[in-house]
C-alpha cells in the first residue's frame, strides 16, 4: 500500500509541477507581448513628446507676444506716398496697424489661445495615464516577482525528482524485502506443518497396528524440536523487518508533505497567474487607450499649426512691409530702366536712318548721278528711294502708374537713419553726425555707379562725336542741329544706362535682404556699439603706446650700445680670421707636397690615377695606395677626363658593393666588398 501510494504521489506532484511550467511560460510569453507593445507606445510617446514641445513652445512665445506686436504695429508709420494714396481713397491709413483687422486677429488669437490651452490640458492627461503604463520600477518589480516563481517552481521539480525518487526507490527495495520475508516464512510455516501432519499420520498408524512394530517408537512422536526451531526462525525474520513498516510510513508522510507543498505552490501561481493577467489585460487597455489618445492629439496639433499659421502673419508683418517697399522700388525702377532703354533704341535708330539719309544723297549727287537707268530700274529699284521710316510701338508701362512713389534706395537708406535716430531718443551731436555722413557715404556710391554710366556714355558719345564730325565734314551740309542731334543721343544713351544700373542695384539690394543681410538699422546700431568699443580701445592703446614709448627710448639706448660692442666684436673676429687664414695657407704649403698612399683621412692628399670607364660611361680614378685599396675619387669632384687629379680629401663615404651593374656597385667589384668614394677639393690636375 505504501508503495503504490508513493508512487501516485510522486506522479501527482509531476503533474502540478508540469502545469506550473505551463502557468508560468504562458505568463512570461503574455509579459513579452506586453512590454512589445509598452516599448512601442514608449518610443511613440517620445517622438510625439519632443515634437508637441517644439511646436507648442513656438505657439506660445507666438501667443504671449500677440499683444505687443500688435502695439508694436501702431509706432510704425506708413510711407507718405502710400497715406496719400489712402486719403485720395477716401481712407484714414497711417501706420501698419491701421491696415490690420484687429478685431477679427483679435478674436482669432483668443479662439487659438484657448485651443493651445486645452491642447496642453489634453497632453497633460496623456502623460498621466502612460507614466501608469511606462512606470519601470513598477515593471521591474513584478518581473522580479515572475522571476521569483519561476525559480520556485524549477528548484520544486528539481527537489520532486531527487527526494521523490529516492523515496521511491527506497520504498520499492523495503517492499522487496517485505515479500522476501513473507515468503521465507511461507516456506518455514508450511514445513513445520507438513511435519506434524506426518507425524500424526504415523500415531495414527501406529494406533491401528499397520506400522511395523520393529519402527522405532520414538518416530511417531510429532517432532516437538523442529517447531521450536520455525518459531525461532519466524522470531528473527519478525525482528529483523521490524523497522520496515515504520520507515514506510514516514517516507508516505513526507512524500504526503511535498505533496502538499507542490499543490499549494500550485495554488499560489494560479493565484498571481491571474493577478498578472489580469495586470496585463489592464496595462493592454490603457495602452491602446494612450495611443488613441495620441493619435487624436496629434490630429489637434496639427490643425493648431493650421490655425497658428493665420497669426504668423502678424510677427512677420514688419519685415513684411520692408519687402514690399523694397519690392515697389524694384518695380519702379524696371519700368524706368524699360522705358529709357526704349526711349535710347529708338533714338539710336532715328540717328541712324538721318546718317543713312545723308549717305544715301552723298551718293545720288555723287557717283550715283553717273549711273545709266538700268541701274534704277532693274538691278536696284529702291536705289533713289529714301530709308523707310522705322516706328516701334512699346507697350505703355501702365504699372509705373499704379506703383506708388516710395523713393528711391537711398531716400530708404536716409529714412532707416533717421528712425533709428527718431527711436533713440537722445542722440548726441556725435551720432547726428555719424547718420549724416552715412546718409552722404549711401549717396555717393549709388551716385558714383551712375556717375561711372554717365562717364562711359560721354566718352562713348564722345568718340561718336568725333565720327561724326568727320562724317559731317565730309558731307555737303552741316549744321548745329546736327550737333545737337549727336548730344540729345548720347545724353539719352547715359540716362538709359544709368536707370538700368539703378534698377540692378535695388535688385541687388533686395536679394541681400532675402539671403538675410541686415537693414540699415542693425548697421548703424552696430556702428554705434563698435564706436564706443573702439574709443575705449583708443584710450588703452594710448596709455599702451605711452609705456611702448618709454620701453622704446630705454631699447634704443640699449641697442646703440650693443651696436658698438659689436662692432668690436666684429674687428675682433676679422682679426682672428685673418691669423686663422694666414694660419691655414702656412699649414698647406707645407702640406701640400705630401701625398698619403698607406692611409687616408680627411684633410690627406691623394693622386688619384685613371683606371678605366665605370658603369656611368665615365672615367674612374683610383688613389694611389700602399695596402690601402679600393679608394675611388667621386665623379663629382672632376670634370672631363684629365690624365692624373690631385686634390685634398674633404669627404670620404664608406659603402659595400651590390650586384654587378647595379648603381650599388659602379666600379665592377666582387658583391660584398667595401670600397671608399673619396670628395677631394681638387689642387692639381695636367
Amino acid at each position: 500500500v505504501f508503495a503504490d501510494g508513493s508512487d501516485l504521489r510522486i506522479s501527482s506532484c509531476r503533474k502540478c509541477i508540469s502545469e506550473q511550467c505551463v502557468i508560468v511560460r504562458a505568463l512570461r510569453a503574455a509579459v513579452s507581448n506586453l512590454s512589445d507593445h509598452r516599448n512601442n507606445a514608449t518610443r511613440v510617446m517620445q517622438d510625439f513628446a519632443s515634437d508637441f514641445h517644439e511646436r507648442t513652445g513656438h505657439h506660445s512665445k507666438m501667443l504671449n507676444g500677440f499683444e505687443s506686436t500688435m502695439q508694436s504695429l501702431s509706432t510704425i508709420s506708413l510711407h507718405q506716398s502710400l497715406i496719400s494714396v489712402a486719403q485720395r481713397s477716401g481712407r484714414r491709413i497711417q501706420t501698419l496697424l491701421d491696415t490690420v483687422p484687429v478685431e477679427r486677429e483679435n478674436a482669432w488669437a483668443a479662439q487659438c489661445q484657448t485651443a493651445h490651452s486645452n491642447l496642453l490640458n489634453r497632453f497633460s492627461d496623456l502623460e498621466t495615464s502612460f507614466s501608469q503604463v511606462g512606470n519601470i520600477s513598477v515593471w521591474d518589480d513584478e518581473a522580479r516577482g515572475d522571476l521569483d516563481a519561476e525559480e520556485k517552481t524549477i528548484d520544486t521539480s528539481n527537489e520532486v525528482e531527487t527526494e521523490a525518487n529516492k523515496i521511491s526507490q527506497q520504498q520499492a527495495q523495503r517492499l522487496d524485502q517485505l515479500t522476501i520475508d513473507h515468503a521465507r516464512v511461507v516456506q518455514v510455516v508450511m514445513g513445520a506443518i507438513s511435519r506434524e501432519d506426518s507425524g500424526a499420520n504415523m500415531m495414527v498408524a501406529s494406533m491401528s497396528g499397520v506400522v511395523d512394530s520393529s519402527s522405532d517408537s520414538s518416530a511417531h512422536v510429532p517432532d516437538k524440536q523442529n517447531a521450536q526451531t520455525a518459531f525461532s526462525v519466524l522470531e528473527e525474520l519478525s525482528q529483523a523487518s521490524k523497522g520496515i513498516i515504520p520507515s514506510m510510513e514516514l517516507d508516505d508522510n513526507i512524500l504526503t508533505a511535498l505533496m502538499q507543498r507542490v499543490a499549494d505552490d500550485k495554488t499560489n501561481i494560479m493565484r498571481r497567474m491571474r493577478f498578472r493577467l489580469r495586470q496585463i489585460s489592464v496595462a493592454q487597455s490603457t495602452i491602446q487607450r494612450v495611443l488613441s489618445s495620441h493619435s487624436v492629439l496629434r490630429d489637434a496639433l496639427a490643425q493648431q499649426s493650421d490655425n497658428m499659421m493665420h497669426l504668423e502673419h502678424i510677427p512677420e508683418f514688419t519685415s513684411s512691409y520692408r519687402h514690399f517697399l523694397s519690392e515697389v522700388r524694384r518695380r519702379r525702377a524696371y519700368g524706368i530702366a524699360v522705358t529709357s532703354l526704349a526711349a535710347e533704341m529708338i533714338e539710336r535708330m532715328a540717328s541712324m536712318r538721318v546718317d543713312e539719309v545723308k549717305e544715301r544723297e552723298r551718293f545720288l549727287r555723287g557717283p550715283g548721278q553717273h549711273l545709266m537707268p538700268a541701274f534704277f530700274d532693274i538691278f536696284a529699284p529702291t536705289l533713289a528711294s529714301p530709308p523707310p521710316l522705322f516706328a516701334p510701338h512699346v507697350p505703355a508701362m501702365a504699372e509705373l502708374d499704379t506703383l506708388p512713389d516710395v523713393g528711391t534706395d537711398i531716400d530708404f537708406a536716409e529714412e532707416q537713419v533717421v528712425s533709428v535716430g527718431e527711436t533713440s531718443g537722445n542722440n548726441s551731436i556725435s551720432d547726428e553726425e555719424r547718420n549724416r555722413d552715412q546718409i552722404e557715404s549711401v549717396k555717393s556710391r549709388i551716385n558714383s555707379v551712375s556717375m561711372d554710366a554717365g562717364d562711359k556714355g560721354e566718352c562713348a558719345a564722345s568718340g561718336d562725336d568725333q565720327d561724326q564730325q568727320g562724317l559731317i565734314v565730309s558731307a555737303d551740309e552741316t549744321s548745329s542741329n546736327e550737333l545737337m542731334e549727336t548730344y540729345h543721343e548720347q545724353r539719352v544713351a547715359a540716362e538709359a544706362e544709368r536707370n538700368t544700373l539703378a534698377y540692378e542695384n535695388t535688385v541687388l539690394r533686395q536679394a541681400i535682404e532675402r539671403l538675410g543681410g541686415k537693414s540699415p538699422r542693425t548697421y548703424v546700431q552696430q556702428s554705434r556699439a563698435k564706436d564706443k568699443i573702439n574709443q575705449a580701445e583708443h584710450a588703452k592703446a594710448a596709455d599702451k603706446n605711452k609705456r611702448v614709448t618709454q620701453i622704446n627710448s630705454s631699447l634704443e639706448s640699449r641697442i646703440l650700445s650693443l651696436e658698438n660692442e659689436l662692432a668690436i666684436e666684429r674687428k675682433k673676429v676679422d682679426q682672428s680670421m685673418v691669423l686663422m687664414k694666414r694660419t691655414t695657407d702656412e699649414q698647406l704649403s707645407e702640406t701640400c707636397d705630401k701625398i698619403s698612399h698607406s692611409s687616408f683621412e680627411v684633410g690627406d692628399v691623394g693622386l688619384f690615377m685613371p683606371t678605366g670607364r665605370g658603369s656611368g660611361g665615365k672615367r674612374t680614378y683610383l688613389a694611389f695606395h700602399s695596402n690601402c685599396p679600393h679608394r675611388y675619387l667621386c665623379t663629382e669632384s672632376v670634370d672631363g677626363t684629365p690624365d692624373y687629379v690631385l686634390g685634398r680629401i674633404i669627404y670620404q663615404a664608406e659603402k659595400s658593393a651590390g650586384p654587378l651593374g647595379s648603381k650599388e656597385n659602379p666600379f665592377g667589384l666582387h658583391i660584398g666588398t667595401k670600397f671608399w668614394v673619396l670628395t677631394v677639393e681638387v689642387i692639381k690636375i695636367p
